[in-house]
């Protein structure tokens, strides 16, 4: 494990746009001068909210500039700001407010996360992989090394080890505080929220463009069947289906598929065969010669 050797230029880079902000120190910035960074922030944002946020903008004006920090070329990288410089093109601006901060390209990333994950329409999924990636960073860690390190913090908070090192102890803390921060979730909460990552593509896209919540996304995933989960899916955008009623047809749907193949559970169950008692694997044992025997004939 690597210690965390970005938290405080990352802390430092954060005062400085508090620090802009506080000192009103907002430059105006020519909006063909200022290039996409060469990391995106995984979000999807439609047509529909751009123009609704340059009818807003176009009411009450540009609240909160745009982050930049200025590149070798003489140009500027965006850091947070995609939607506004998107919807202030559409408005006709050449020009954009904007707090230019010099930090190199990690403590960028570092800012776009920590900004995007404020967002209050962030989807569940891009939430958690904002989180995920603003740890893994502030860490110097690669995201599979970081979320085997939650679950192990996990096992020690359950008591399923007993100790960990000085090092982890820190790491543990910068966590807590970058959840803290975030003002969403605790550490257990986060862990729960995980499951996302492993959810069927199908349900990932409706969280990401339709939506979808967290809570219904979970449910959806009992479904294996990809045609009947996506007509499904469809079915519980549209007609806004609660969250019990969601569960009732996911019910009926599994209900039917082991009606249609019996065998299904049946199957499931014989995995754990060898630690039923004695007198019941003699049983299934003579019922499955009396099963072959039939189809035989």
């Amino acid at each position: 494990m690597k210690k965390p050797k970005r938290v405080s230029a990352f802390r430092e880079a954060l005062g400085a746009v508090e620090e802009a902000k506080a000192k009103n120190d907002i430059k105006k910035i020519k909006i063909k001068d200022i290039e996409n960074p060469p990391f995106h922030d995984r979000t999807t944002v439609s047509e529909a909210d751009i123009w609704n946020l340059a009818n807003n903008i176009k009411e009450v004006g540009l609240i909160n500039p745009v982050i930049l920090r200025k590149k070798d070329n003489g140009k500027y990288e965006r850091i947070s700001g995609y939607r506004r410089i998107e919807a202030v093109k559409k408005l006709g601006w050449k020009e954009v407010d904007a707090i230019v901060v010099n930090v190199d390209e990690k403590t960028a990333l570092l800012i776009m996360l920590s900004e995007n994950i404020q967002r209050e329409d962030l989807n569940p999924y891009d939430e958690v992989v904002s989180l995920l990636q603003l740890i893994a960073i502030n860490l110097d860690m690669e995201e599979k090394e970081i979320k085997s390190f939650l679950y192990k913090i996990k096992n020690y908070l359950s008591g399923n080890i007993k100790e960990l090192s000085e090092e982890e102890k820190q790491m543990k803390d910068v966590i807590d505080g970058i959840l803290s921060k975030t003002g969403k979730y605790n550490f257990q909460g986060f862990i729960n929220r995980l499951r996302v990552l492993n959810l069927h593509p199908l349900i990932i896209e409706a969280m990401r463009t339709k939506k979808l919540s967290y809570s219904h996304a979970v449910e959806l995933n009992k479904i294996k069947d990809e045609k009947t989960l996506k007509k499904l899916i469809k079915e519980t955008i549209e007609k806004r289906l609660s969250k019990d009623e969601l569960i009732k047809k996911i019910n009926a749907i599994r209900g039917n598929e082991i009606k249609a193949n019996p065998f299904k559970e049946v199957s499931k169950k014989l995995r754990y065969f060898h630690k039923l008692p004695p007198e019941k694997q003699i049983l299934i044992e003579q019922k499955i010669k009396e099963i072959q025997q039939i189809l035989e004939q």
